[in-house]
């Protein structure tokens, strides 16, 4: 377990575990631990499941319950959500066939795009659950007060350590996610960005960051 980093716990129906496991990378490529259950070497042979899934509900930040019609059929989903409100979670439904209900009813839900997340021939598929949903999902984790300074310390790290034009453009898209950062933190990533060619030359990045220093600069001219 890296304590640096935030951690998500998963709940799902084993039958949309596909789908979860696109999610689950591409949000450990955002910086996130993530726990999903069923992925090989989650559980440790010969552990009691049922306790472990205990254990790392207990120990995550944010809990995200996959609301589908799997989820309300399934046999354990229901109790893995009272778990985490028991143990005080902070919980980010995802809405897919269902709004949240029970006791976590009054929660507001990312809605999902069931069109494009439930159907791999579906049109925008990969995108929308590499790239889309991660972000959204990315978004407004970054917006809660508690979260906001670690989710930017994450970021950092990742960006100092890339070392593909892919990866760059990947990471660099999250900049946009953030709606307030100090001039202290604006720094920090443009000094990043002036030492890594891999994020200076990449194409997507380039542009991103162009326009996000441009628009940074412009703010600080009208705050004077």
């Amino acid at each position: 377990m890296n304590t640096d980093k935030l951690r998500i716990f998963f709940s799902y129906s084993t039958k949309d575990k596909t789908i979860i496991a696109l999610l689950k990378d591409s949000l450990e490529r955002c910086g996130f631990e993530v726990f999903v259950a069923h992925d090989e070497g989650a559980i440790e042979p010969a552990v009691e499941w049922q306790n472990d899934i205990i254990d790392n509900i207990k120990k995550c930040d944010i809990f995200i319950p996959f609301i589908t019609k799997n989820f309300k059929e399934s046999e354990w989903a229901d109790q893995e959500t009272g778990m985490a409100i028991i143990n005080e979670k902070f919980i980010l439904p995802l809405g897919v066939d269902l709004y949240p209900y029970g006791f976590i009813g009054k929660i507001q839900s990312l809605k999902v795009n069931k069109k494009k997340s439930t159907s791999k021939i579906s049109r925008g598929f990969e995108t929308y659950i590499k790239d889309e949903l991660p972000a959204e999902i990315f978004k407004v984790l970054v917006n809660v007060p508690k979260f906001e300074g670690r989710i930017f310390d994450m970021f950092i790290k990742n960006l100092r350590i890339v070392e593909s034009f892919e990866r760059a453009n990947n990471l660099v898209r999250l900049i946009e996610q953030f709606n307030s950062l100090t001039p202290k933190q604006v720094k920090q990533i443009y000094q990043i960005t002036k030492e890594n060619r891999q994020i200076r030359e990449a194409y997507i990045a380039k542009r991103i960051l162009n326009n996000f220093f441009k628009k940074y600069r412009e703010n600080s001219k009208n705050d004077e």
